[in-house]
């Protein structure tokens, strides 16, 4: 990795993508600008091509289509469909800037109660000045992601809900972390209610890239690993596996009993 580095890197940070990615100004990988670096950048051709250089310019749009970049832009549009067909009282938990309800119609927005937690307020800015939100059950709540999941008042909080997500975040867990958080959230889906989450699997056909170019690294689980998160919990009436179309990230939904 070093000598891959120190020979290919001048180039790759040319990328205005790559280069962020490994700077991470943020101080975290994956935060909510380059998620909307991606957002952006595969749907307008004007921020595909972003660099310092010609060089800079083609690495970046190469990047952007490389399947980790199409399996984000995949999961917000699957979440989309999702939050509009899925109960009223919704959460997302490391919840970003939102991206998934940029675009939902005004009418149908007015009808969800929605919890958006996240702790970079950089990210709620954000998500405000995209979301037509005046007159919305939307709140935002700035908090310590993991230390207001394992809070024991948390319920007083975020209340009962139809639908609770997590897609992001667990990546950065190992599995034991990953249960207990599991866990802590599912005391919070109502009877009836879902539970998303979802990690990178082991074959992600981009990990060496995001590795090597963007210092971007992953806690990887097999799809008996993500099941097994749940194997303790109580009251479940259906458990469902999907790896996304790319071979990136698996997602697994969980449905409590009445």
């Amino acid at each position: 990795m070093s000598e891959f580095r120190a020979n290919f890197l001048p180039f790759t940070n040319e990328s205005e993508f790559c280069r962020y990615a490994y700077d991470k100004p943020r101080g975290y990988p994956g935060d909510f600008l380059t998620q909307e670096m991606i957002w952006f950048g595969r749907k307008n051709k004007d921020r595909k091509f972003i660099g310092s250089s010609g060089v800079g310019k083609l690495l970046n749009a190469i990047t952007l289509d490389m399947d980790n970049c199409k399996a984000n832009e995949f999961r917000i549009t699957y979440l989309r469909k999702l939050i509009t067909t899925v109960g009223k009282r919704i959460a997302s938990i490391g919840c970003g800037s939102c991206l998934e309800y940029w675009e939902i119609p005004d009418a149908k927005l007015r009808t969800l109660d929605v919890f958006l937690l996240d702790q970079d307020e950089g990210a709620f800015e954000s998500a405000r000045q995209h979301m037509h939100i005046n007159g919305h059950a939307i709140k935002f709540h700035k908090d310590n992601i993991l230390k207001f999941i394992l809070r024991k008042d948390k319920d007083a909080t975020i209340g009962q809900r139809d639908f609770i997500y997590s897609l992001g975040l667990l990546d950065y867990f190992n599995v034991k972390s990953t249960a207990r958080i599991v866990a802590e959230l599912w005391s919070c889906v109502a009877p009836g209610g879902k539970l998303m989450f979802s990690n990178a699997h082991p074959d992600n056909p981009t990990k060496l890239w995001m590795e090597y170019v963007g210092d971007w690294f992953l806690n990887y689980k097999t799809k008996e690993e993500m099941l097994g998160t749940t194997t303790d919990l109580a009251n479940v009436a259906e458990r469902e596996y999907m790896l996304d179309p790319f071979g990136v990230y698996q997602y697994v939904t969980l449905t409590k009993t009445e």
